[in-house]
């Protein structure tokens, strides 16, 4: 019993402690316009790139939050996730894996509930060529038939692609709808009814997301390393 006693009161001077800092941290942000914080939102598929772009923004100055740096063991996702809201700006990299995950999406509309997210948004729209700064690159070409073929470049600047990851999320909801049915018990739909619900979130919002990205000039990721983000540091300076 007293183990467990102290174990809460452990675990709530933590959490405390976690909190006072992330406010210190604010607080300190507040006190300095200039030191701007900045989340990078990428698909695991885009790792490669998402590493390079993070190294030149700490030669430049600026450390991004991400995932693989911020998250610790057993934190929580999810609240990681939902951090992404009190940032300045988030670089997002625009891929077709991108557009079709979940967790990337999520990222996406927690960004939408500000309403003048459109601000804070630095996407890079990734395009297949872009292949090429991925890690081993020419070895991969040579040696992994899949890797020739593989899809990266996002496809927003038509209408059949736009409508493509329109009717993706709305297959993905049909499909849970179905699964959802299926289980017997009401008590063990209630976590995939959350589900259910993030994905509805994303199936209602993407179209004018998309909508939204294919109006914007955007800057090829090329052009942006040889000019060292320019196009980029120009709106977060």
């Amino acid at each position: 019993f007293n183990n467990e006693v102290v174990k809460h009161l452990v675990d709530y001077i933590r959490e405390y402690l976690e909190d006072l800092i992330i406010d210190i941290d604010d607080q300190a942000i507040k006190d300095d316009p200039s030191k701007k914080r900045i989340f990078i939102s990428y698909s695991w598929a885009n790792k490669d790139i998402a590493d390079l772009i993070d190294d030149d923004f700490q030669k430049l100055g600026y450390i991004l939050t991400r995932d693989e740096r911020d998250i610790r063991y057993k934190d929580s996702i999810k609240e990681f996730m939902q951090k992404i809201g009190k940032h300045d700006y988030v670089i997002m990299l625009i891929s077709d894996n991108y557009l079709k995950s979940e967790n990337c999406m999520y990222e996406v509309m927690e960004v939408m509930r500000d309403r003048e997210y459109k601000k804070k948004i630095l996407m890079i729209i990734l395009k297949d060529e872009d292949k090429k700064f991925y890690k081993n690159h020419e070895n991969l070409m040579i040696e992994d038939p899949e890797f020739n073929g593989l899809k990266v470049g996002a496809e927003i600047y038509s209408s059949s692609g736009r409508i493509g990851y329109t009717e993706y999320w709305e297959t993905r909801e049909a499909d849970m709808v179905n699964q959802i049915n299926r289980i017997q018990t009401d008590i063990n739909k209630i976590q995939p009814l959350k589900e259910l619900k993030r994905i509805k979130n994303i199936s209602s919002n993407i179209a004018d997301f998309l909508d939204g990205l294919q109006d914007w000039k955007a800057v090829p990721l090329q052009a942006l390393i040889e000019t060292n983000y320019a196009e980029i540091l120009n709106c977060i300076e």
